[in-house]
């Protein structure tokens, strides 16, 4: 099924042993347009806790009652690696995320491995201290997606409306994409595979299609 990435934002969340708080944001990896993490805020309204969770345990919503589960208990949620700072992350801590998680067994046996040696963890410090300072370029917040500018061979054409994701396979299907060189402006959808590149530092999504092609496609209007 397809949703958007707006109806996971704020979704409740229930681990194997109860409920634990609720969706904050999703990291997307703009390489492969999978899912890659939720950030999942627990604790008390006035000091809450995020932390990443692989989505490789969650499953599609309660059709009833919209609220997701993972199959995770409670305290391995609340005691995972927290998010204190902004994507582009460290791959020593999305490295420690998975050894945390025990990525590759049970619920995660799906989940897409970190690029680094499995025997991390005996390194020297010299060595971690390299890794630290390697980042993911690709893995990017969904929140921060929303919003940012499309820019085309003749310069910027929009903005990013939405993301709609397959809930089955936890992956990018289209951008919805507001145009503003029209009149009306209109929504347009967009696949994965036209975006080029993520300029997160400028806040920008680049396309491979011309400024023609863009207001050439058929209007999006959700449900229709």
């Amino acid at each position: 099924m397809l949703r958007t990435a707006h109806s996971l934002f704020g979704g409740k969340l229930h681990a194997s042993d109860g409920n634990i708080g609720h969706i904050a944001d999703i990291l997307v990896d703009d390489k492969t347009w999978r899912l890659r993490y939720l950030v999942v805020s627990s604790g008390l309204w006035l000091a809450p806790l995020e932390t990443l969770l692989p989505v490789a345990g969650l499953h599609a919503p309660d059709p009833l009652t919209g609220e997701f589960s993972v199959d995770v208990p409670k305290e391995a949620i609340v005691n995972a690696p927290r998010i204190d700072e902004d994507p582009p992350l460290p791959e020593q801590k999305l490295f420690k995320l998975h050894n945390f998680f025990g990525i590759g067994t049970g619920p995660w046996v799906d989940a897409i491995p970190p690029a680094l040696p499995t025997d991390f963890l005996d390194w020297e410090k010299e060595e971690m201290d390299k890794i630290e300072k390697k980042w993911n370029p690709h893995l990017q917040s969904a929140k921060d997606i929303l919003h940012y500018q499309l820019e085309v061979a003749e310069g910027i054409i929009g903005w990013v409306k939405e993301i709609i994701l397959d809930d089955k396979r936890w992956k990018v299907r289209f951008l919805v994409s507001r145009l503003n060189t029209t009149h009306p402006k209109h929504d347009v959808l967009i696949a994965p595979n036209h975006v080029r590149e993520i300029i997160w530092g400028t806040r920008k999504v680049c396309l491979d299609l011309s400024r023609g092609e863009l207001e050439a496609q058929p209007e999006y209007a959700p449900g229709a």
